[in-house]
C-alpha cells in the first residue's frame, strides 16, 4: 500500500473514532412509566427515541390535557426508567422530580431527588419508583418534570414531563407556602478534558453518614472545600424523601465524631 492510501485510510479511521465518540457521548434516556409522560413512549429495548430528550422543561414535548388526578398532601408512587445508564466514574450524576402549575413552567418546586448508580453496563435499563407527597394545592392543571443529569462530563440534561391535576378533598383553599422549596440550578461545571481554573468540583460523602451528601468545588491551591449543594442520599444509596428540603439526616442515639469525608471527583 503506498503511503497516499495509507494516510487516507488513517484519515477515514480517525473521522470514524471522533463520530463514534460524539454518538456515545451524546447518547442518554430517561422515560416515565407513571404517571405517563408527554409524547411517544417505548421501554421495550434500551436506547429507546422516546427516552431522549435534552430540551428544558418538558423535552420539547407539547403540553397534554392531565392524565391523572391525585389528592393533595398525600403519597403517591412515580415510576419511570433510566433507558440508559450513564454514571462516570468520578462525575456522579442524579435524577430529580419537581412540580410546576402549568402556568409558570419557570419555577419548579422539588419533590425528591435520587442518586445515580454505577451499573457498569451503559445499555443497562432500570426502572426506578420513588414515594413522593403531593403538594397542599389545588391544580387543574399541573406539571411533573423528571431531569437526569448524569454529569458526564461533555453531556446534556435529559427531560420528561407528566400533564397532572391535584385536587384538595377538605374544599378549602391551601395555604401558599411562602418559602417553596425550589429546584437547585444545575452547577455549571468547567470541561474536565480542558482544565479552566483551579476550582475542583465533585460529590464529598461520609462513611459515617451514608445518607447525606454535598457538592462542593476544591480549590486545588489552597484546599479549601465550598458546599455548593447538600443532597439527602448518599453516592448511589437511594432516597429519604422525608428528608427532602434544608433538613440534615439524623438518626436516634447516632452522634457524629470527627467523621472523615471522601471526595468523588
Amino acid at each position: 500500500m503506498s503511503r497516499g492510501k495509507r494516510m487516507d485510510l488513517q484519515a477515514k479511521l480517525l473521522s470514524l473514532a471522533v463520530f463514534l465518540v460524539v454518538l456515545e457521548t451524546g447518547s442518554a434516556h430517561l422515560c416515565v412509566i407513571e404517571p405517563r409522560q408527554r409524547g411517544d413512549f417505548d421501554i421495550s429495548q434500551s436506547g429507546s427515541h422516546t427516552c431522549f430528550r435534552h430540551d428544558p422543561p418538558c423535552g420539547g414535548e407539547k403540553e397534554n390535557p392531565p392524565t391523572r388526578t391525585y389528592l393533595s398532601s398525600t403519597a403517591v408512587t412515580l415510576l419511570w426508567q433510566q433507558n440508559y445508564n450513564h454514571y462516570t466514574v468520578g462525575y456522579p450524576g442524579y435524577m430529580d422530580v419537581a412540580w410546576s402549575d402549568i402556568t409558570d413552567m419557570k419555577t419548579f418546586h422539588l419533590l425528591a431527588v435520587i442518586g445515580d448508580l454505577n451499573e457498569h453496563a451503559q445499555d443497562h435499563q432500570r426502572n426506578y419508583s420513588i414515594p413522593v407527597v403531593m403538594p397542599n394545592v389545588m391544580c387543574s392543571h399541573c406539571v411533573l418534570r423528571f431531569r437526569y443529569n448524569s454529569h458526564k462530563p461533555g453531556e446534556q440534561v435529559f427531560y420528561q414531563c407528566a400533564d397532572i391535576a391535584i385536587k384538595n378533598t377538605t374544599g378549602e383553599t391551601p395555604h401558599k407556602d411562602p418559602n417553596p422549596t425550589k429546584t437547585p440550578p444545575l452547577p455549571k461545571l468547567p470541561n474536565p478534558t480542558v482544565p479552566r481554573s483551579t476550582q475542583l468540583y465533585g460529590i464529598s460523602y461520609s462513611e459515617l453518614d451514608p445518607l447525606q451528601s454535598e457538592f462542593v468545588s476544591v480549590d486545588t491551591m489552597t484546599g479549601a472545600v465550598t458546599s455548593i449543594k447538600s443532597f439527602d442520599f448518599g453516592v448511589g444509596s437511594g432516597f429519604r424523601p422525608e428528608l427532602m428540603g434544608n433538613k440534615r439526616n439524623s438518626r436516634a442515639g447516632f452522634r457524629s465524631p470527627n467523621k472523615s469525608s471522601h471526595l468523588l471527583a
